[in-house]
């Protein structure tokens, strides 16, 4: 299987722009027949410095943002793991969404969430792609050996954790 990662910087607050990479990074992975690609921890979004920042680019699974981001995907044969904010009711989440060919197959939301804004993640969910079952953690997650441990008990054979990388 062949594994790609984009490694893009993401602008915060500005969805459209975001969209767009996101779209450039699957044509690409596309080209290089990768199954799977990533993208950075809350790249749909921006990673954000406050609240106030955080909630203002944030969309919920069934919002147009995310049809959107479903839209583009519907175009690509890869499947992609990529990093938004999530709002679920009241609560801020710092998600991944693994989607593939038009489809959301699920979320994945950081359990050890930095910052103080985003609510803790309870749940550990894997995937089978073209016979290989995988997990995802964000960033933080990986400093405690529970997440991967729970992962790797479910069957996880290979474990995503993109990080928000400001370098």
């Amino acid at each position: 299987m062949r594994i790609a990662h984009c490694q893009y910087e993401p602008w915060c607050s500005d969805f459209d722009h975001n969209l767009a990479r996101f779209a450039e990074g699957l044509a690409r992975a596309d080209e290089e027949r990768a199954a799977i690609v990533s993208f950075p921890e809350c790249f749909l979004t921006g990673y954000p410095d406050t609240e106030e920042e955080a909630w203002r680019g944030a969309f919920a699974t069934d919002s147009d943002e995310m049809m959107q981001v479903l839209d583009v995907s519907a175009k690509h044969e890869v499947l992609a793991i990529v990093g938004f904010n999530e709002t679920r009711g009241s609560d801020l989440y710092n998600t991944c969404a693994v989607v593939h060919r038009g489809h959301l197959l699920g979320t994945y939301s950081k359990c050890a969430a930095y910052m103080k804004f985003h609510t803790q993640g309870r749940d550990f969910p894997v995937w089978t792609h073209q016979g290989v079952t995988f997990g995802v953690i964000i960033c933080a997650d990986g400093g405690y050996i529970e997440p991967a441990r729970i992962l790797a008990l479910k069957g996880a054979q290979v474990i995503f954790a993109p990080h928000f990388n400001s370098i």
